[in-house]
């Protein structure tokens, strides 16, 4: 009788932390998206979250090539909110993991234009997808990085029940450009990067490149083709300007060893206007992950899969989530 009881606790146990995972697919005028709908065990109607990755190829799992180890810190992340009874929904965006395919269009069609209209499109697509299962409730866009402008875009068409900043970009992508970039390149160098960015604001267009630009890879790359083209949608959104002008109820997350977003960006968005709601993890990095401001940290927390959240982190989302229940 004693060993029975004991397997069947053993079994409850287990059973408390189950998930249950579905792959869901969108279609748009534009592309055939594909996600992961992880849902927590129990009965919904269960609030749910719609995790829209940062910049870059980066795939549903937050995997990106251009990193040196799959660091799946967005599945980390779902499955962090499934334990604390949140369902998420996580996509591959049009570019990244099964999404490249999708965006062979925009690199042909019209020098690349549309592209990052169309990634602000297929967040209304999830979110009416959301809003149709009778299995999910309140819906909180969460954005990560470039997302958390994507999230902030979308939420005044789409209007979610709430919207999160999470290591979002205090300032428009040229001025953060110059930021970063300023510590990098010589004077003259940065001089011709002003000039093209300004070009940019005034035209909407990628200008042809100085000889001086064109002859370094990773900045021919910025600035020409899609890349290029998306450059111009993008540059003209300021994310303090898009927090003023949001009605939802929105939360601002910051990390505190996050080593590509300043406090001071942060506090930028938060403060765009009255009622947004501001939180500092701890030890987190821009990646979400665990670490210090120490380089050998913040290599490990982009380099080794094995590198955990940051404590704190999933609890600060699902307060705020679940803040309306």
């Amino acid at each position: 009788m004693r060993r029975a009881a004991l397997l069947v606790l053993a079994a409850l146990a287990a059973s408390a932390g189950a998930t249950r995972s579905e792959d869901v697919t969108l279609t748009t005028r534009d592309a055939t998206l594909r996600g992961t709908l992880l849902l927590p065990d129990g009965q919904g109607p269960f609030p749910v979250a719609l995790l829209v990755v940062g910049s870059g190829p980066e795939d549903r799992d937050g995997n990106s090539p251009l990193l040196p180890a799959k660091l799946g810190y967005f599945r980390a992340l779902a499955e962090a909110l499934a334990a604390r009874g949140i369902a998420t929904l996580r996509y591959d965006k049009i570019g990244a993991g099964t999404g490249v395919a999708a965006a062979t269009k925009f690199a042909t069609a019209n020098d690349g234009r549309g592209l990052f209209r169309a990634e602000i499109a297929s967040i209304g697509g999830w979110t009416q997808k959301l809003r149709a299962d009778p299995r999910l409730g309140e819906i909180t866009v969460v954005g990560h990085s470039q997302g958390a402008l994507m999230a902030l875009l979308a939420a005044r068409t789409v209007q979610p029940d709430r919207v999160v900043s999470l290591a979002g970009q205090g300032a428009d992508i040229g001025t953060t450009l110059e930021r970063q970039l300023s510590a990098q390149l010589p004077p003259a160098l940065l001089a011709d990067v002003r000039g093209v960015l300004s070009t940019i604001r005034a035209t909407g267009r990628a200008p042809a490149l100085p000889a001086s630009l064109a002859a370094v890879p990773v900045l021919s790359a910025l600035f020409q083709g899609v890349n290029g083209a998306y450059l111009a949608d993008w540059i003209r959104f300021d994310p303090a300007t898009q927090a003023e002008r949001l009605t939802a109820p929105l939360l601002v997350v910051g990390g505190g060893a996050d080593a590509q977003v300043t406090p001071d960006e942060v506090r930028r968005v938060a403060g765009a206007r009255g009622g947004i709601q501001l939180a500092f993890v701890d030890g987190m990095s821009h990646v979400l992950k665990q670490a210090t401001p120490e380089p050998a940290s913040q290599a490990a927390a982009y380099s080794n899969p094995e590198v955990p959240l940051a404590p704190g982190l999933a609890d600060t989302l699902a307060a705020f989530i679940r803040s309306g229940r």
